[in-house]
Formats: C-alpha cells, sequence, structure tokens
C-alpha cells in the first residue's frame, strides 16, 4: 500500500483522477502537477504530460515529473523544503515500482522535492533497476507506505492510495 495523489484540504483530488474507468476529477493546469500516472485496460502503466484519449483504468494527475524517457529532469522549486517523497517509476519493460525517500531518524523528512530527480538517479544507480519514466506523488505526512520490509505511517490524512496484491507463483 503507498499514498498516491494530492487532496486538497476538503478531501478532494487536485486534478485528473480516475478510478476504475470513472473520472472523479479534471485535469488542472499546474506547472508543478505537470504529469498523468495512467494504467489502461492492458495494464500498461505510463506517465505522461497529457490527459490520456484512451480508455484508462486509472488516471492519476500529480507531479513534478522527475524521468522522462530515461533522462533525469531539472527541478527549480519555490520554498523547497524537505520531506519524505513517495514516487512512481516505471522500467522500459512496463514494471512499476513505488519508492520512498525519507530519513531513517525522522521518517517525515528527506530530500528537497528539487533534489528528488538526482535520488532516483542514485537508486538506480545502486540497485541496476533502470526506469524510463518516474513521477513525485503526495508525500511528507500525508504520505503512507507500507511493504512486506518497510512500514511507514501516515501523519495526515491520505486522500488516495496504491494498494497491490502479490501473488505467490
Amino acid at each position: 500500500l503507498v499514498s498516491a495523489g494530492f487532496y486538497t484540504q476538503d478531501h478532494q483530488p487536485i486534478g485528473l483522477f480516475v478510478s476504475e474507468g470513472q473520472k472523479k476529477s479534471e485535469k488542472v493546469k499546474s506547472s508543478l502537477f505537470d504529469g498523468v500516472f495512467t494504467v489502461d485496460d492492458n495494464k500498461t502503466p505510463r506517465v505522461s504530460t497529457n490527459e490520456p484519449q484512451e480508455q484508462v483504468r486509472l488516471a492519476l494527475q500529480s507531479g513534478p515529473i522527475l524521468l522522462k524517457e530515461g533522462v533525469v529532469q531539472s527541478l527549480t522549486i519555490k520554498n523547497d523544503e524537505p520531506a519524505r517523497r513517495i514516487v512512481a517509476a516505471i522500467t522500459q519493460g512496463n514494471e512499476v515500482y513505488f519508492l520512498a525517500f525519507y530519513d531513517n531518524e525522522a521518517v517525515f523528512q528527506g530530500p528537497l522535492l528539487a533534489q528528488l530527480p538526482e535520488a532516483v538517479r542514485i537508486f538506480q544507480k545502486q540497485t541496476g533497476i533502470k526506469f524510463w519514466e518516474a513521477l513525485n506523488l503526495d508525500g511528507g505526512t500525508a504520505s503512507a507506505f507500507y511493504s512486506g520490509s518497510v512500514t511507514l505511517s501516515e501523519l495526515a490524512s491520505v486522500g488516495s492510495y496504491f494498494c497491490i496484491r502479490l501473488h505467490n507463483g
């Protein structure tokens, strides 16, 4: 389980949000929320700057885009502060990875948003996993990340989640 997109104070998604093929909110014009994570009916994930024209199972506007066509993006962020960061990254083989970047001593702290593309590049170098696309998701105190080995609980309300069911064999 991992936190997904950004939400307003009154618990509404910021930007495009499609769940099980049903559009819940419209895409907004934003230089920060410049990406759209989608999964189509064939289970193919993508990150792009455009709203999908075809039917998709899910779509989530977020941002900024961290990697595009394998190239680390350069970010300039006003009022940038260190915080825990959650990232959706996709390999050329269409495998999705959800990554959490945080400080072991203070789990709600982490890199500046402007440092996040470089953090993803370092992760790739250390693991040998090569990403084609990567997108920042909601982080900070309104983020959560639960896997078999890592538990990062939220402090503030989380607007949406990705839940992945793992199959044995």
